[in-house]
């Protein structure tokens, strides 16, 4: 129980953050390009939460995922590991600070970039494509 909680509590976090890159007024220091994928697992769209790229300087890119999915971002140009969280959300008409932890759509391994295995390079162009079918 504790151990979602604290999952529940990165993804709240990483959705901040998403908030706080999207809405940066300081314009990019370098180009970035268009990244666009699909993340399945176990052949299903997995329709909540963020992928997140991931460099040894710099900032992170994030891209929410939608209903179907999909997400996109854009990244500067070069080398990535990357990270998927993805939580079910909460009932509706649930207090976010009372409700109960949700379950992860996505084995926890997935959730660092660290710990995922997964890395990607992006080109400097808009034609950066990374379908994560996750197993």
């Amino acid at each position: 129980m504790h151990v979602e909680r604290k999952a529940v509590a990165t993804c709240f976090a990483l959705v901040c953050l998403l908030g706080i890159l999207g809405c940066s007024k300081e314009p990019p220091k370098e180009p970035t390009y268009r990244v666009e994928g699909k993340v399945t697992y176990q052949g299903r769209a997995v329709p909540h939460g963020a992928v997140t790229f991931h460099r040894d300087a710099g900032h992170p890119f994030a891209g929410q995922l939608q209903e179907d999915g999909s997400y996109a971002l854009h990244a500067a140009a070069g080398a990535y590991r990357v990270g998927i969280v993805a939580f079910a959300p909460p009932p509706p008409d649930t207090n976010p600070e009372t409700a109960p932890p949700t379950r992860p759509l996505v084995p926890r391994r997935y959730n660092r970039p660290d710990s995922s295995g997964i890395t990607f390079e992006v080109k400097p162009s808009d034609d950066n494509r990374l379908d994560l079918p996750l197993k």
